[in-house]
């Protein structure tokens, strides 16, 4: 799974590096398939009776091992958490343990509203993030995928919406908003003098 985020990271890097002004910044580095541990076979397993775990909210989420074992899983409104073992787990973002806004007052970033200030202001300044996703490239650095949609007094998500990357040394941050990557719902004259590329065969 982590290998085909991977390889969708550097498919999408390839496909936008030609796109820009030459002022983006770019990852170099090579990416080495990850080794899998073979499996273990048990005769006769047995589990205790009682099993405990920890119970920590994070949805639409996705999750990356780090080489010491230890594993993030990473979600929507910048919830996120570790675990050594898969069963319990650590809530690292306080603000959405207690259901406050998880996204303006994430550790993951120093002030992620003033950070990610053009995809707030492509959506009408809705802040918030949905289904945030980390992968480490062939640098060492963590790369923080993050998005999110308008959201008119319907409640739902409409068609306007962002994606952008950021970038730490460190999985818990800070990361350093590298830019948007891609908006959606562009309407009028926000159509107009865009260069469109068609992708060939």
């Amino acid at each position: 799974m982590r290998w085909n985020k991977v390889l969708l990271a550097v498919s999408i890097s390839a496909v936008l590096g030609g796109c820009g002004d030459g002022t983006q910044q770019k990852v170099e580095g090579v990416v080495e398939a990850p080794q899998n541990e073979p499996p273990v076979s048990v005769t006769d397993p047995t589990f205790p009776t009682d099993v405990t775990f920890s119970e920590v909210g994070v949805h639409d989420p996705s999750v990356i091992r780090l080489d010491d074992g230890t594993f993030y899983i990473f979600g929507s409104h910048m919830a996120y958490a570790s675990s050594t073992d898969l069963v319990n787990w650590t809530q690292l973002n306080p603000a959405a343990a207690n259901n406050e806004d998880a996204a303006a007052n994430t550790p993951l970033f120093n002030t992620y509203p003033s950070e990610v200030s053009e995809g707030i202001d492509w959506v009408g300044g809705n802040i918030g993030s949905w289904a945030s996703d980390v992968i480490q490239l062939g640098d060492g650095r963590y790369y923080f995928y993050y998005n999110h949609c308008a959201l008119p007094d319907t409640g739902n998500c409409v068609s306007r919406s962002y994606l952008g990357v950021a970038v730490s040394d460190n999985i818990d941050g800070p990361y350093e908003d590298l830019g948007l990557i891609l908006t959606t719902g562009h309407v009028g004259e926000e159509n107009t003098g865009h260069q469109w590329r068609r992708l060939r065969r």
